[in-house]
């Protein structure tokens, strides 16, 4: 039988909620819990699956308003679902609940999502991927799928390992502080384009190959056609990253989605103190970086941001328990190589003008520079052969070791 804990959950409904869970992962070594909450503008209910008094089972409906107001699609969600492995023949009784309730409200369909973050579920779990992205056994795609779910989409998030000629075999380049004030805190264009030469002279001094030199003048070349300059945006910076939002949300606005959450991440009004601090505190736990080109006019017309993964220090802080975990979990975040990318995009005025190859060399030397030995990118579609390509050359041109991390979008029609 299906139980609802209502439209929240509290004390020892949450208990409930997260021991199902633990009890579904029992004795899995890449299981990372994590508590995702309620966005504002989100209408949801949990259900747990009861056999007798044992609690087997779980999942919530959600239907988000603020999705269905900007997308105007009438599309609503099964979140956070998990079985006991040894009782997934019951799974249709959990699943058959929520979408009778999901077609009650006026749906016309749903999605699945093991993530508030995507709107997916993982193909294959060798190891842990991405904080926050999808984790779930690969037979939870088979017990979506017959109880007559499709396959939307399929998605490819690659695992980049950068080899010792990106790393030890080359010298520091772009932390080297002559070379960032030239490189990163320009003027305007015009005054970008002026310190060229002498970025690139100190970067000869270096005795790096004469390829370092043509890929960064590359780099150079590509930017001055778009009448653009290169920046950091300041992760503690209200006004800048309030801009970046702005310009992350029009982007996907204008994409596929197939069931990503589109809202802003900073919101609209006033940043209030506490959001501030909370801003702080994550720049700092994460290391958060934004690399961006302003265009000739000031505004921003591409960025790449990445981020330390929080995956490999929490899958170390589970070895063991405690206070202790507090101090050491800090300890692992300040030595953790392992980064992914938490957000890329660029104005469609210059998409398909040669951007990822044009500046690839510059950007990745930048985060290893910045201390990332494996970086893991977002989620692609499997059959955008031109982006693969693009990624298959990279991995060839640097000889980077690339490893594939598979994801499905289930959805259902009413």
């Amino acid at each position: 039988r299906v139980k609802s804990l209502g439209t929240s959950l509290k004390g020892k409904d949450r208990l409930i909620w997260r021991k199902i869970e633990e009890n579904a992962f029992e004795g899995d070594e890449n299981y990372i819990p994590f508590s995702p909450g309620v966005r504002e503008g989100e209408e949801r209910e949990f259900f747990i699956l009861m056999d007798g008094e044992e609690k087997i089972g779980r999942a919530c409906t959600t239907v988000d308003r603020g999705w269905i107001e900007k997308r105007k699609e009438n599309i609503g969600f099964i979140d956070d679902f998990a079985i006991l492995p040894d009782y997934k023949e019951d799974a249709n009784l959990l699943i058959k609940h929520c979408l009778s309730v999901l077609k009650d409200k006026g749906l016309e369909g749903a999605f699945v999502r093991r993530s508030p973050l995507f709107p997916g579920l993982l193909v294959d779990a060798k190891e842990p991927p991405t904080f926050l992205m999808p984790y779930n056994p690969s037979f939870y795609i088979d017990l979506f799928a017959k109880e007559g779910f499709t396959r939307e989409k399929e998605w490819v998030e690659v695992r980049l390992k950068f080899p010792p000629k990106l790393t030890e075999e080359l010298p520091p380049i772009f932390s080297d502080k002559k070379i960032k004030k030239r490189l990163f805190f320009s003027k305007d264009p015009k005054d970008f384009q002026e310190h060229k030469e002498e970025v690139l002279n100190l970067i000869s001094k270096k005795q790096v190959p004469e390829s370092v030199v043509e890929d960064t003048s590359k780099a150079y070349r590509f930017i001055e056609k778009n009448d653009a300059r290169i920046v950091m945006i300041n992760a503690v910076n209200v006004k800048e990253m309030k801009e970046l939002s702005a310009f992350e949300s029009n982007i996907f606005m204008s994409m596929e989605h197939f069931g990503y959450n589109p809202r802003e991440f900073m919101g609209e009004g006033e940043v209030t103190f506490l959001k501030r601090i909370q801003l702080r505190f994550l720049n700092y736990l994460l290391r958060i970086k934004t690399l961006a080109l302003r265009g000739k006019d000031g505004n921003i017309i591409g960025y790449v941001t990445y981020l330390a993964d929080l995956a490999a220090p929490m899958k170390k802080m589970r070895e063991k328990k405690g206070l202790r975990n507090l101090f050491r979990f800090r300890r692992l975040m300040r030595k953790n190589d392992s980064f992914m990318i938490g957000g890329l995009g660029i104005d469609e005025n210059i998409r398909g003008m040669g951007a990822v190859r044009s500046l690839v060399f510059v950007i990745l030397k930048i985060m290893v520079d910045d201390g990332v030995r494996t970086l893991t990118t977002g989620p692609m579609l499997a059959d955008n052969i031109p982006v693969m390509k693009t990624v298959e050359i990279i991995g060839e041109t640097f000889g980077i070791e690339i490893e594939p991390i598979k994801y499905v979008t289930l959805s259902y029609k009413f």
